[in-house]
């Protein structure tokens, strides 16, 4: 069986403080899941994300 990859980017912004973005790889090379970290805030529009074999 093989390994899931996690791949996560945090930002610091002043006012709105940390947001994170998480995606999940599961079977490699296969996007699984995305989740987004806003804290107490709305995301509008959430950042496109792909998968660069």
């Amino acid at each position: 069986m093989r390994a899931e990859n996690h791949y996560e980017f945090t930002a610091e912004h002043d006012a709105l403080g940390t947001l994170t973005w998480s995606v999940w790889k599961y079977p490699e090379d296969v996007y699984n899941e995305q989740e987004t970290d806003s804290g107490p805030h709305k995301v509008i529009e959430n950042l496109g994300v792909g998968i660069n074999p």
